[in-house]
């Protein structure tokens, strides 16, 4: 079972990511360089998260 801090976390992570996505999608919103770097280390800590976790 996962722990539902680490759940959360991932949950929150993955939204962001997906209003960002379809924010460029749907409305043309540019990002800078460093956002899109902000949202890469986002993408890693969920998936560290992930990996991580103990049985």
């Amino acid at each position: 079972m996962i722990p539902a801090g680490i759940a959360y976390a991932v949950w929150a992570g993955l939204g962001i990511v997906c209003v960002a996505v379809l924010s460029f999608a749907l409305f043309g919103q540019k990002l800078t360089g460093p956002q899109y770097g902000f949202i890469g280390l986002i993408l890693v800590g969920a998936v560290g998260l992930n990996l991580t976790q103990q049985a």
